[in-house]
């Protein structure tokens, strides 16, 4: 590797961090004084004039320090090279009291394209993207031996339906939105009665594209995974043309996610983005021939089946431990089984635990109705200055959905976000305060993490009491009660010691031992199995650039050399 490369390489891996700081539009200002930035624009107008320039890093989320550098890429044509090392030289040599970082976008690394498009800023936006423009956005680069076709040709695009309220029913065929696409049927999907074209039917194994919404977090591609239903609008149903694998050409939407959200950004207004039918016909995307599109589809779809298989095998552990936890702590099964005299049906040394009696309020005789503050520690722990780490491996409220830590960032401690200050420790249930209908809750297995400030943590009193505080604390009942507190006030946000006053029936310390040893080896199993699938889809990810770029070739794949184009 090349001392440039390494530089490259060490920036990109410090630089790029992720934020709970809302994206910064591109109208925004970045930190810099004005009489630095109109340095900067003189001297990229001087040596890249008609050259789009983007600013990212900690200046773009305001958490530099005056002496912070300053990482800017440039959309610099191989023929720019001189003036590119020209426009380092000058700004080595300028009054600036800060470094400047630039680093031209072909040279980026596939991997650390996606945190880049994340959060930059266009600080200069040179030449407009028009037909005649080969920029990276409508001209992603393929191997030369693949067939160059306009993305919007290689499939049938079906945009939803503009339902209105009238349709809408409490039973019927779900109405397929954003939100079902990526949490699944809830108490907020809508339904229907109605029939309508079969266009927009959408049945389990569809492909769906999102071409609407929050950039990063709403425009991509998906599998349907749910029941039957209709599709509302700024959703596509895609069906791809003959001779293209549906799944490769999934693979290919997900490669081509970075050039979305820039599209989309470029737009972006009142928060969201848009890729339209327009956008698709003008990006030039390209498939090899059908043997290598299966050979693709193999090596990605193997690391995606794993997951998926994983993520079945934690639906059916957690559907256990919960059923557990509701027949022995909200519908008293044992007891009321040996009240009415029926046969036991759990093992005898466990069974004869159990009461045998309810008492006057219907629960088990001498079992205790407490708040979850008498089993756990609301927020025990926290960061300040005087105890702050040198670093920090942050967890935020948009990486943490339906019981999983989905992924981390790390920071600075300077650097990091200011909600970046509830210290975490496994055994640690953590739910999200801030529309807890998201579901931003899960169980803490990894050491040394970090919380946001918009969750509750919940630290068990005794390790006996684990189990019993993340099942009851994330009950489906319990995190709809929270998101009706919520959206209740003005703010749809509930404070922690909302979170701390669930009310849970607590057996005796027996029962609840016992309950720790049957649930705890399934939670550790869940647990092992989400860090399983972080790995799969680290590798996934690394391995979907390469192969569609053709730096990694396909073993077994009759094809020429792939270079990119």
């Amino acid at each position: 590797m090349s001392d440039f490369d390494a530089e490259l390489h060490r920036r990109c891996c410090r630089t790029l961090r992720d934020n709970d700081r809302p994206v910064v539009a591109m109208t925004q200002s970045i930190d810099l004084s004005v009489q630095e930035q109109e340095t900067v624009r003189k001297l990229l107008a001087r040596f890249l004039p008609n050259t789009e320039t983007w600013v990212y890093g900690s200046r773009v989320r305001w958490t530099s320090r005056p002496e912070s550098d300053l990482d800017m890429v440039v959309f610099a044509k191989p023929e720019q090279a001189s003036a590119v090392s020209n426009l380092r030289e000058a700004f080595d040599e300028s009054d600036l009291t800060f470094r400047v970082d630039l680093f031209v976008w072909d040279n980026v690394p596939q991997e650390f394209r996606r945190e880049i498009v994340r959060e930059h800023i266009v600080f200069s936006n040179g030449c407009k993207h028009d037909e005649s423009t080969k920029s990276w956005l409508y001209n992603p680069k393929f191997p030369v031996h693949w067939e160059r076709i306009p993305l919007y040709d290689m499939a049938q695009w079906k945009n939803g339906l503009a339902f209105r309220d009238i349709e809408f029913s409490p039973t019927g065929k779900p109405v397929i939105k954003i939100a079902e696409i990526k949490g699944g049927i809830s108490g907020k999907t809508k339904f229907t009665h109605n029939v309508f074209d079969e266009s927009v039917r959408v049945s389990p194994g569809d492909l769906l594209f999102s071409w609407s919404g929050q950039p990063e977090t709403s425009i991509d591609a998906f599998w349907w995974r749910g029941p039957e239903g209709w599709l509302n609008q700024h959703v596509f149903r895609v069906t791809p043309v003959e001779n293209l694998d549906t799944t490769f050409f999934f693979y290919l939407l997900r490669h081509l996610k970075p050039n979305f959200i820039a599209i989309a950004r470029n737009k972006q207004t009142t928060g969201l983005g848009h890729v339209t039918k327009r956008d698709l016909e003008r990006i030039e995307a390209a498939a090899p021939p059908l043997v290598e599109q299966r050979a693709i589809t193999l090596i990605l779809g193997a690391l995606d089946d794993r997951i998926e298989l994983n993520r079945c095998i934690n639906e059916t552990l957690e559907a256990m431990a919960r059923a557990i936890f509701k027949d022995w702590f909200v519908d008293f099964g044992p007891t009321r089984a040996k009240a009415e005299g029926r046969d036991p049906y759990l093992p005898q040394e466990l069974w004869k635990l159990f009461p045998d009696t309810l008492d006057n309020e219907n629960k088990p005789m001498r079992w205790r109705v407490v708040s979850l503050t008498e089993l756990a520690k609301v927020n025990p722990e926290s960061w300040s200055k005087k105890n702050a780490p040198h670093e920090v491996e942050y967890v935020d409220l948009a990486s943490t959905k339906w019981g999983a830590i989905e992924a981390t960032q790390r920071f600075l401690w300077e650097e990091a976000p200011s909600r970046a200050k509830r210290i975490l420790r496994p055994g640690d249930t953590i739910v999200g305060l801030v529309r807890p209908a998201n579901g931003s809750y899960s169980f803490v297995s990894s050491a040394g993490l970090t919380g946001s400030t918009g969750f509750a943590v919940l630290r068990p009193r005794h390790s006996r009491y684990t189990p019993l505080v993340l099942l009851s604390a994330t009950a489906p009942e319990n995190i709809e009660r929270l998101a009706i507190l919520a959206d209740g006030a003005a703010y749809p946000a509930v404070r922690p010691e909302v979170v701390g006053a669930t009310q849970i029936v607590v057996p005796d310390d027996a029962v609840a031992t016992r309950f720790s040893e049957l649930v705890s080896p399934i939670i550790n199993q869940m647990e092992s199995n989400k860090r399983n699938n972080h790995m799969l889809a680290q590798s996934r990810d690394l391995l979907l650039p390469r192969l569609f770029s053709g730096e990694l070739r396909v073993p077994g794949a009759e094809c020429p050399a792939a270079e990119a184009t």
